[in-house]
Formats: structure tokens, C-alpha cells, sequence
């Protein structure tokens, strides 16, 4: 179903619908990640600011995830690590909440 330019919402009014007063769209920013691991994500808006693991909460969904699956044919077992999903890396821009007075933020999603 195509959506028209009316009815499109920026991640931000999004935000405001969902959680009311409760949260300022001045709490969501933009950011680059510099590193995936150990995670490190620059603000666009002000590139002196890094955040690091110890400031940002990166959600399960976001992570990379793999495998190991084994498998037997004709007598032989092979193992072979597979990607299941693929998770940040640098270069990806985020939008990110910042919660706790300023002391932490949450990954919401690549943009």
C-alpha cells in the first residue's frame, strides 16, 4: 500500500505519538558508528561527543548473530558457521534516545 507525502512521520513524531510527554524529540539524535566493536558511535550533530559501550545500549535485534550448524553426509560431519543477521557496522547512522538525564542512549534503530 504506498503511503502519500501527507501521511509520512519522521521518527521523531513517531516517538512524540508513542510515548506522549513523557519523552522530548529534543531526546533523539542522529549518530554514525566509528567502530562496531567495541561499539562506538559519534553524534552527527556534534562530532566531539563519542559514546561508547558504557553509554550506549545497543538492542538484542540490532547484534550480529551466528551459528554453528553440523551436518553428516556419506559419513563425513562438517561444521560450518553461518550468518543469521548481520549487525551494526561502521559507517551505519542510527537514531538514538538518550535517557537517564543524558548518561545513556538507546539505538533505536539504522537510518
Amino acid at each position: 500500500m504506498a503511503q502519500d507525502e501527507s501521511s509520512a512521520t519522521s521518527i521523531k513524531e513517531l516517538i512524540s505519538q508513542i510515548a506522549g510527554n513523557s519523552v522530548s524529540t529534543s531526546d533523539v539524535y542522529e549518530g554514525k558508528v566509528t567502530s562496531a566493536d567495541p561499539i562506538k558511535i559519534t553524534l552527527v550533530n556534534d562530532e566531539k561527543i563519542t559514546l561508547s559501550s558504557a553509554n550506549v545500549v545497543v538492542p538484542d535485534y540490532m547484534r550480529a548473530k551466528t551459528a554453528t550448524v553440523t551436518f553428516t553426509f556419506d559419513g563425513v560431519t562438517k561444521s560450518q558457521t553461518i550468518t543469521i543477521r548481520e549487525g551494526l557496522a561502521s559507517g551505519d547512522k542510527v537514531y538514538l534516545l538518550q535517557y537517564n538525564g543524558g548518561k545513556k542512549y538507546f539505538v533505536l534503530g539504522k537510518i
